[in-house]
Formats: C-alpha cells, structure tokens, sequence
C-alpha cells in the first residue's frame, strides 16, 4: 500500500497544509493575493515549459504543489466569514443593542437556534449568530425557515476559563458563529415570511414526530427514530447518550460514514439485476448516488450527512472499477471537493473521524482479509464484520482519544450485536417511515419498536460493564501524532516488506516511548483551585500522582476534563476539608460557617460558600500570605473582600478571573 504514489495524495496534502498554515497564520489579504497571482503565473510559465520540454520534473512538481498549498491558503481565507465585506460583524459594536433580522436555520435546544441574519438596522449583512431565550422568558415558538426580528446586543461567545475547559467559541466558529444574542419575548418578532425549503423541511419533521408519537412509540424509541432517520440526535436524553458511550458503539447515533456505507451496501443488492442490462453499472451507480442524496434531503443535509455522502458518492463511482488506485482516488477527490467548498471541514472531529476510520478500512481490511478466509458466507460475513470493526478502530483510537480521552473495551463486541440490528433497522426504517405518513400499519409500528428496544437493550447490558470502560485518559496531540506514525509505518513495512518501515516502526516506539517518560519525570507540581458555581475543586498535582478535595462527591465536566489532559499515576479523592497541605503550602478553607481553629497560620487562605466569616479579623489573626475567594461566592461578596484585602497589602486572586488559581 504505497499510497503515497497517487497523484491526487500528494495534491490533497499540499492543499492540506495550506489551509493548516493559513488557519494558525494569518496572512493579509492583498499579500496573499499578491502571492497567489505571482504563482499562478509562474506555475504557468514552468508548466508550460514542462510540457514542451519533457523535463525538469522536479520544477514543475514543486510550482504544481505550491500552487495548491497557496490554493489552500486562498480557500480558508475566502471562507472565512469575518474575511467578507459585508459580514455583520462590520456593522455593529458590542456595546450597543441592534434590530437584527434573521431566518432561523437550526434548533439547537429549546431555547437556543442558530440563526442566518439578513440585515442590522436595515443595513444588508450576512453570517450566522446563536441565538438564545432567557430563561426567564416565555419561549417563542420558532421553527426552521422562519424569518423573525429581534432587538438585542451582540456579544462574542465566550472563551473557555482555562486550558482543559471544552473550547465552545471555538467549536462554533468552525461553523461560521462568533457572536451571541440574548431576547426575551418582548424584543422579538415571528415576521410572515419563511424560506420555503427550510420551513417545509421542519414541518415534514414536527409532523412525523407527532404522528410517531399518536402511534405509541416510547420517547427513547424516539430519541433513536430522531437520531437515525431524522438527523437530529440533540435532543437525546444524556442517560441515553451515556449508555451508548460505554457500550463503544456511540458511532450508531449519528448519520454518518457507516449509516451511508450500510445503506449504499443494500441499495447496491438491490440494484444488481440491473448490471445485465447495458451500460447496466452506470444506471445503478447513478441511481444509487440519487438515492443517497435523497437520504440526505430528507434528513436535513446536516454537514456530518453532507460529509458522508459526498465521500459515498465518489466511492460508488470507484468501486465499479474493482481497481484499488480508483478507491483512493474517490477517497481523496471528495476530501478536496468538500474542502474547497468549505475548508472549516478539516478541523471538525466527525470529519476527520469519517475519512480516517474508511480510510483505515480501505487500508488495514484486506490485510485481516489475508490471515484467515472462510468460504462459508455466513462465517465470512461474522469474519469480515469484525476485520471492519477492528480496522476502523485501529485508524480511530488516536484521535479518539486525543479528543475524548475515552475508550470503551467492548467496542467489538458492541459493534458485532448492533451492527446487524442497526443493519436491518436503517433497511427497514426510511420505507416504514414513509408507509407511516400514509397509514397506520401496526405491524410496521411492532417492527421498528422490536428492532430499536433490541438496540437499546444491548447497548444497556454492555454499558453496565463498567471494569471495560476508561475515562479520563492521557493522551497529547504528540502522543496523536506519534501513533500515526507508527501505524503508517506498520502498513508501509507489511505491504512492502521494506527495512524502512521496520526502522520508522521502531523509530516512533521509541518516541513515544520517550515522550511519556519525560512526562512521567518532568510533573509541574502545583495546586489548584477551580471555578465551579456552588462547588469548591481543589487538586495538589505533585509527581506521585494527583489529590482531589471537593466538596460533594459528583463528578463534574471540568474535573474529568482537567484529568485527561495532566499525566498521573495515581488519583486519590477526599472530601474538602478546613485544613490542606498543597503542593507544600498550609491551606485554611473556610466554608459557609467561617468557623476556623486559632493558631493556625496558612499561606493560603481560600474562601468558599459564601463564608459567614469577618475577614478583617481572620488577617489581623491568622496573617495570611494570600487569599483566593472561588465560584461558590456571591460576585459581591468577593468585591468586598478584595478591597479588605487591598487595604492589608494581601494579594488576592479570584476563580472567575482566569478559571483556576494555582498555588505554586
């Protein structure tokens, strides 16, 4: 498996690089317009030459992938939103409220949507913002297509507080959102008008949804109908959720990669009388791609589904061939189609997840394939089954990981009892879906609740096997990076039984076996104190390991995100108490009753709850070094205590400053 002998490899990557470089780089843009003009014409000139000429190869290959890493800088900055003219962040101030109309284009929760706006104080804008309702408002009803007014101040989303915290401003941005909106119901208007196919799309939806629900079908057979057919598993129970996430198989709830692959699969069995007829291969393709698009209509053309079949389409057209140059080929040409129509692809996780995990199969399959092949069908089909889940798993685990630090042991296990029941379900559902909309069939109605209730029930028993689930797992971007490479190297020296895949194997254990070592030996001891609202977090990060005091015995999402992301050997858990040795420093908590033992003198005194305590008093008392006041305070409580603590020259630091304080 060579592959790097495809042309349109080496292309991708040179594109690749570009958009990666100009992302993290930015480049003005009469620069780099300057640059791509020059190269355009350069790249030209030599091409042209090459042609005539016959030679000087190695010109022509370095103007040719510089022309597509320069292409792969021109594309990210073109789409990028606030890059645009007339993109609504040039017509506004944070500090001032707007009249903003908008077309709502997707329902988030609720009370949250993402909305597309159309102008700012009359003036013609365009970009995408969150919009949400407060809480304490009566919530509109708002659905996909409808064009609403609303008068609010526009605010940038919010950055995370510290550096393991899930980076939401981010994420959104990736999809074209950097600001945010607040409304209650008196400063919002539902305008008569709605964008036809958005609105009726969502209509088509809500009815099905009710009609479902008329026929008897329990909310998580929804929550599953919902994720599948209807793209939408956001409003999914987290019980749920969770359930499937340690059963390994979390990968069933979302269209994506496998849902098409499975669905191109059936369509192509069904369409195969037609490769008799003449030009018989090209109607079943074209008929199949025309379905897959159909799928991907129907349930919303959400950009994981977009992804997907896309990659499927390309995939179609190759596997008529039979030829494995044509399969990478397809593979690669729907990677650069989707970004060069939208670059922000290639840091989404569904993305890069969706095109390593086929990739991994294309790559890793036929090596299984090799070992053992049984010409028994069904004994093949259980074989061919586990060869796929473990390839894909194989391809996944870094990144998986790396984003998640979680892994679930029993993913082929799960994946050997759903994917069959998934199977049927996805070749049963969409027609059984459309019966329904016409008829009240309840045998149709028993079937699909057999199929889901089997699929929930699996993954239930598998979730409670809690000794094959780990969480919180270390694992960096080098330590990504590093796998990556072995595995590549791995595949090179089994295809090519070549030294230099052997050498390269053994080059990455070794750094990756060095890298933890020095992690191991190079801990940054220090203490912690976390911003958590009505919680106190405290963790003493030394080189044996990790202590965590808290207040309550919850887990919570900034704990499980700093763990992951710390080296430890060991974590130890104890409640919080008034008295603490931190990273060798003394720590005096007081909590909501401020009761404290005289004589005690801390260098750190941390406040918590709200704290019944005169803090004059205590610092003319215990004569503290340094104060730190976390999230369990009343923001004005802790501006009262932070000019006590100015008068006495005591530095005083506040969770909600930075997210955490450290004790060093």
């Amino acid at each position: 498996m060579p592959i790097f002998r495809y042309p349109i490899i080496r292309l991708c990557l040179a594109f690749l690089v570009g958009i990666c470089l100009e992302r993290n780089v930015v480049v003005p843009i009469v620069v780099a317009a300057t640059l791509f003009i020059a190269f355009i014409v350069g790249s030209v000139g030599v091409f042209s030459f090459w042609l005539k000429a016959k030679r000087h190869k190695l010109i022509s290959s370095i103007s040719i992938y510089g022309l597509l890493f320069i292409l792969g800088c021109g594309v990210w900055k073109i789409n990028t939103p606030q890059n645009q003219l007339n993109h609504y962040s040039k017509q506004f101030t944070t500090s001032e409220k707007v009249f903003v109309t908008a077309t709502v284009t997707e329902t988030i929760r609720d009370d949250s949507f993402i909305v597309e706006i159309q102008n700012i104080n009359s003036n013609p804008s365009k970009g995408t913002l969150l919009l949400s309702i407060k809480r304490d408002s009566i919530k509109p009803s708002f659905y996909e297509g409808q064009h609403i007014r609303f008068y609010a101040k526009l605010e940038s989303l919010q950055r995370p507080l510290h550096p393991s915290q899930f980076d939401y401003a981010q994420y959104m941005a990736l999809k074209g959102v950097y600001y945010k909106a607040r409304i209650d119901q008196k400063n919002v208007w539902i305008l008569n008008e709605v964008d036809s196919w958005l609105f009726w799309r969502g209509k088509i939806k809500r009815q099905l949804i009710a009609l479902l629900n008329e026929l008897g079908f329990s909310s998580a057979q929804m929550d599953v109908i919902s994720a599948l057919f209807l793209g939408n598993k956001k409003a999914m129970t987290q019980e749920l959720k969770t359930q499937y996430i340690n059963a390994g198989v979390v990968h069933v709830l979302a269209i994506s990669g496998l849902h098409i692959g499975i669905i191109m699969w059936f369509l192509g069995l069904l369409l195969k009388p037609l490769e008799r007829l003449k030009n018989g291969n090209l109607i079943s393709s074209g008929l199949i791609i025309v379905m897959l698009w159909g799928i991907a209509f129907f349930t919303g053309l959400s950009p994981s589904v977009v992804r997907a079949v896309t990659m499927f389409s390309f995939l179609t057209i190759a596997l008529q061939s039979k030829r494995e140059h044509n399969i990478y080929n397809a593979l690669f040409g729907s990677m650069f189609v989707l970004l060069i129509c939208r670059p922000q692809f290639l840091f989404d996780v569904g993305f890069q997840l969706s095109y390593v995990a086929v990739f991994s199969i294309v790559a890793i399959y036929p090596l299984f394939k090799k070992l053992y092949y049984s010409r028994h069908t069904l004994i093949q089909y259980g074989l061919d089954l586990v060869y796929v889940s473990l390839a894909a798993q194989i391809g996944v685990l870094p990144l998986s990981l790396f984003y998640f630090h979680h892994f679930s042991g029993l993913f082929l296990v799960g994946n050997i009892l759903v994917i069959p029941i998934l199977t049927l379900l996805l070749i049963v559902g969409f027609p059984a879906l459309f019966v329904l909309s016409f008829s009240d069939a309840s045998w149709l109605v028993k079937v699909l609740q057999f199929l889901i209730n089997g699929l929930n029930k699996v993954t239930l028993v598998l979730s409670k096997q809690s000794d094959w689930v780990f969480d919180a797992i270390y694992f960096s971007g080098v330590l990504m990076v590093l796998s990556y490479f072995v595995l590549l190297s791995v595949l090179y020296f089994l295809n090519r039984g070549k030294g230099l895949g052997l050498i390269g194997t053994l080059i990455g254990v070794l750094c990756f076996q060095g890298y933890l070592l020095y992690k191991i030996n190079n801990v940054d001891n220090k203490g912690l104190v976390f911003h958590q609202y009505k919680k106190t977090l405290l963790i003493d990060q030394q080189s044996g390991g990790l202590k965590v005091f808290k207040s309550d015995n919850e887990e919570n999402a900034v704990e499980k995100q700093f763990l992951s992301t710390v080296y430890k050997d060991t974590v130890e858990y104890a409640p919080l108490n008034n008295y603490h040795s931190v990273n060798n420093q003394k720590v005096l908590v007081l909590d909501k009753t401020g009761e404290y033992v005289s004589g005690f003198c801390p260098d750190v005194l941390l406040l918590t709850h709200s704290s019944r305590v005169n803090l004059e008093r205590v610092i003319n008392e215990l004569k503290p070094k340094r104060i730190i006041a976390d999230g369990s305070n009343y923001p004005s409580l802790i501006e009262k205590w932070r000019a006590t603590a100015l008068k006495h020259n005591i530095p005083f630091q506040s969770t909600a400053e930075k997210g955490y304080c450290v004790i060093e």
